[in-house]
């Protein structure tokens, strides 16, 4: 609940109905299998979603909802001698391998156990690799990380994904992650003609800020999870291939006369096995003016610095004016022109091609939020409220883009009750402006409203009912010339957490206090971006209030 703007609490019954009609469970490889689709155009459940999802998923649905779709994509993961066969004659004939190698990870799961490798993404590992972090964070703990699946522990399958995308996605010259020509993200290439059963080659290798984003925070995610069940060898190996390829982004991808990280980069080189681009590739108009959506995933991963953060987040946001959109989310500005991609779905500003994604603009709100931008993450997050009330308990795919109309943003498009916007807007709540995080290790309370008022709660289910729960109050009242800001948090976790808050004035408060007890200078103001927040630091379960004021102010 968000006093000031009740559309943003309206926003909970858009998430539940999408969840709610998208859950999907059915009896895989591993055992009962439980996730969600991606929306009522898709029948399987999509790694890549699922990983977006499962923020949120988290605290509505029961563990399983988030082990059981890792378990079962691990289950079936690819070994040498497998080839990938479709079960049905959907899949296009493409000229890969029809052997994707050791490791790999069929793109989707279900019940008829077929497995699908998206030849043109390079993200899917990355993205089991995201889910199985949030599972093992949530509830799993390091004891589910070592778990048997056909032979070998969970970790070791996830380090097995990760070390195909390392070896069949790396470009030699660059060290960086490739995929053919696609938008940053995208899953059509710019040769499909969008036909199934196409067999033309790829028309360039690529190197995308998303691919290195999404592999950075792989790579930082897995030496969090090797540490935790004590292989410090192989932790430190994965942080130093996360320092090495942020380095290598930053040199090869950052544009510091436009500020902002470039949409891609062409390469000659090819993956084993795969065809090389025997000539470079070039576009008879500036690629590097376009400004895409993922630099928000690199402002939310860390691949940015500071200063990279502030221009590219003010980049992102030129890229929503000049495209006429009233929410976040741009995939890209400006499209690519007409004919940049033989599919007819990627016209400029439709689809993958400059559209408005509500997936990408809760990421965007998430790293704003996340990186000291509060103030623009909440516009935006109201902004996207007052979208979502048009269509109540729904949730589209994307909108179109035409900056030359008077409204900019068309109709909503794609599939209904997509359920990876679902995840991402939400975790922008939840995370984003009111700073709670639920672990079965630890939690944290870090409300970034500012001068606004407001309410919400998590918690986290079991297989028998509910578990731990944390709840988080914000109150802010003037009297006078005085300012005041309480937050009130309750939790019944077992251990301690994390207590800081966003302030809504940049002045120093001239009173904290600690359920009615100073507590003198036991707390330490910090800046990022252009928040100013108070830390407390550890803080104690049960409930508890903090008061923070400011005497004869003449405003925040």
């Amino acid at each position: 609940e968000v006093r000031e703007d009740p559309r943003v609490s309206l926003m909970a019954r858009n998430m539940s109905a999408t969840f709610e009609a998208m859950r999907k469970c059915f009896p895989g490889v591993s055992g009962q299998v439980c996730g969600f689709r991606p929306g009522d155009a898709y029948d399987a459940i999509y790694v890549r979603d699922s990983a977006y999802l499962s923020a949120v998923t988290r605290y509505a649905f029961s563990p399983m909802h988030l082990r059981s779709v890792v378990e079962e994509v691990l289950t079936i993961q690819y070994d040498e001698t497998d080839t990938d066969l479709a079960v049905s004659d959907r899949l296009p004939r493409l000229p890969w391998p029809s052997r994707p190698g050791d490791g790999a990870i069929s793109a989707v799961i279900d019940y008829d156990l077929r497995r699908e490798k998206a030849s043109v993404a390079s993200d899917e590992e990355q993205s089991l690799i995201r889910a199985a972090y949030v599972a093992f964070r949530t509830d799993g703990g390091a004891s589910w990380l070592r778990k048997p699946l056909r032979g070998r522990s969970l970790i070791d399958r996830l380090a097995l994904a990760l070390n195909w995308t390392l070896e069949h996605r790396r470009d030699d010259s660059t060290g960086l992650i490739i995929r053919p020509h696609t938008t940053d993200w995208g899953d059509v290439e710019s040769g499909d003609d969008g036909t199934w059963g196409g067999d033309a080659p790829p028309t360039a290798w690529t190197a995308s800020i998303y691919d290195q984003a999404v592999t950075y925070r792989a790579l930082r995610e897995m030496a969090i999870m090797c540490a935790a069940i004590g292989e410090t060898s192989r932790s430190r190996t994965y942080n130093t291939l996360a320092d090495e390829l942020r380095s290598r982004t930053r040199e090869h991808l950052w544009s510091d006369s436009r500020g902002y990280f470039r949409t891609h980069i062409h390469v000659l080189g090819a993956p084993p096995g795969m065809r090389p681009i025997r000539a470079p590739f070039t576009h008879e108009f500036d690629e590097d003016e376009i400004v895409s959506v993922a630099n928000a995933i690199a402002i939310y991963a860390g691949l940015a610095d500071e200063g990279q953060t502030a221009r590219a987040t003010e980049a992102l946001e030129q890229a929503r004016t000049r495209a006429r959109s009233p929410i976040p989310g741009v995939a890209l500005f400006p499209a690519y022109p007409p004919g940049a991609f033989r599919s007819p779905q990627m016209a400029p500003g439709r689809y993958q091609n400059g559209a408005v994604w509500d997936w990408w603009a809760g990421t965007q709100i998430v790293a704003e939020f996340a990186r000291g931008y509060s103030n623009q993450g909440y516009v935006h997050l109201a902004s996207m409220a007052k979208a979502w009330s048009d269509h109540p308990e729904d949730i589209p795919e994307w909108r179109t883009v035409d900056p030359d109309s008077p409204v900019g943003v068309g109709r909503p498009a794609g599939s209904g009750h997509y359920a990876a916007a679902a995840g991402t807007v939400g975790e922008a709540v939840l995370f984003g402006l009111f700073g709670l995080e639920l672990t079965h290790e630890t939690w944290s309370v870090t409300p970034r409203l500012g001068s606004l008022s407001g309410q919400a709660r998590v918690r986290i289910p079991t297989e028998k009912g509910d578990g731990s729960f944390l709840v988080v109050g914000q109150r802010v009242s003037r009297e006078g010339g005085a300012l005041l800001l309480a937050i009130t948090y309750a939790t019944n976790h077992p251990n301690q957490g994390w207590l800081a808050v966003r302030l809504p004035s940049d002045q120093p408060p001239t009173a904290v206090r600690l359920d009615g007890q100073s507590i003198g200078n036991s707390w330490v103001l910090t800046t990022a971006g252009s928040d100013t927040m108070l830390t407390i630091g550890a803080a104690d379960s049960g409930r508890h209030d903090l008061e923070v004021e400011w005497r004869a102010m003449n405003g925040p």
